[in-house]
């Protein structure tokens, strides 16, 4: 055999190994999803920002299943890169005596993730 038959059984042998681990692990995620009612789209958002590459993408199609193509852009295919999951900003460690600022324009008032905002929004309230 030559070296170019080799590569492109290996090739071939790792694209479908690839396919049936990623398989697999759709159908423990649907059953984890049902054993604990935890949204099957959660648990695949939640998977996707593990450092594990199948090459399928990491949307659901309409029907709750995993979509089967090719994934081109950070793990997702082109028709469902607005599922991936955003990636919140980790609030600063603050000192006591500072004070927490906005980390976006105002408006809006408010936005989640924002320290001044969470700071502000985490305060106890009067029932007056």
């Amino acid at each position: 055999m030559t070296k170019e038959m080799e590569q492109t059984i290996m090739q071939a042998v790792e694209t479908e190994v690839d396919r049936r681990v990623s398989d697999r692990l759709a159908v423990v995620l649907q059953h984890i999803s049902k054993t604990y009612r935890i949204s099957y789209e959660r648990l695949m958002k939640e998977t996707a920002t593990l450092e594990v590459t199948t090459g399928q993408c990491l949307g659901l199609i309409g029907s709750g299943k995993r979509c089967t193509r090719h994934a081109r852009f950070e793990g997702y295919c082109k028709s469902h890169l607005d599922q991936k999951p955003i990636v919140r900003m980790k609030e600063p460690v603050l000192d006591s005596g500072e004070v927490p600022t906005h980390t976006h324009t105002l408006p809006p008032f408010f936005l989640a993730g924002c320290p001044a905002c969470e700071k502000v929004s985490s305060r106890p309230r009067l029932n007056i």
